[in-house]
């Protein structure tokens, strides 16, 4: 039944992101994301299976888990401001730091290559990149086919988000750093990708080994971007360079100190940990 009803669940949540689009608008910028969290709360409410796989991961991967409803609460933040996102891009800035090595980076000439997580508001950090003028393309898993995606890729596009595909996006992927260009991707997911087994929040993990296999074909300079959402509501940039024998090893590390900096701004109801899968080989 579940199956059949969709196509008219989905559309009935298209239209009410219209409406509710809509009278974001008309509210005070700041007014957003609290109305956000609210909203992120009923939907914490009511995803029961979802909330209990949230808290299970919680209370298993963080010695001082917060509650449930503030991961909740957070995400209805972020997808309301992401429906604001023209006003709300202006709550976002690069720290001067970060600015920094991105330049130097980009002065090398070669490939760049963004890990990044899913914390703080990734969307807009997108769009603020790209406003800012450092073009890249995101490699992304492919949207189903619902009104609510076809709404979600709508709106990176409006925002200059660019999206490569996983699979046969790898050779545009590959393409784009040997041109001098800028690729970035998520590393804090579990994909159907090959993978490697990593620690991640003191658990094994399998980790996909995409960003691997690019950085040693291209020879590209490896960065972790990442953003988080400060008490006053901007959001921050940061850029660090990741060197050594083992980036992706190094950036998952780096990914680990701010999830549990910041729990509440990552997304917890994604399946990370799977101690049987291993796909390196």
């Amino acid at each position: 039944m579940r199956r059949i009803t969709r196509p008219f669940r989905h559309a009935a949540a298209a239209f009410l992101l219209v409406l509710v689009s809509g009278f974001l608008r008309i509210l005070p910028r700041a007014w957003v994301g609290r109305a956000g969290y609210v909203f992120g709360l009923f939907i914490g409410c009511i995803a029961r299976r979802q909330n209990r796989l949230v808290k299970r991961q919680l209370s298993a991967y963080l010695d001082t888990p917060p509650a449930a409803g503030k991961t909740w609460g957070d995400l209805g933040r972020r997808l309301f401001e992401l429906m604001d996102a023209k006003r709300q891009l202006t709550m976002v800035r690069i720290s001067d730091q970060g600015r920094q090595i991105f330049e130097e980076a980009r002065s090398e000439g070669r490939g760049i290559l963004v890990a990044t997580l899913h914390l703080g508001h990734w969307e807009l950090m997108a769009a603020a990149l790209v406003q800012a003028g450092y073009a890249f393309k995101s490699i992304a898993a492919k949207p189903k086919s619902s009104p609510i995606h076809d709404r979600l890729s709508a709106t990176r596009a409006s925002l200059g988000i660019r999206i490569i595909h996983p699979g046969r996006g790898a050779r545009d992927a590959l393409r784009e750093l040997k041109a001098g260009g800028t690729v970035s991707l998520f590393i804090d997911q579990k994909t159907g990708e090959r993978s490697r087994t990593l620690e991640f929040l003191g658990h094994s993990a399998p980790t996909p080994l995409t960003f691997d296999r690019l950085r040693e074909a291209s020879q590209a300079i490896s960065l972790m971007v990442w953003n988080y959402r400060s008490e006053e509501g901007h959001y921050t940039i940061e850029v660090a360079r990741i060197d050594g024998k083992d980036p992706l090893k190094a950036a998952t590390r780096h990914a680990e100190q701010l999830i549990r900096t910041y729990p509440e701004q990552w997304i917890w109801f994604h399946k990370r940990w799977d101690n049987d899968v291993d796909r390196s080989r």
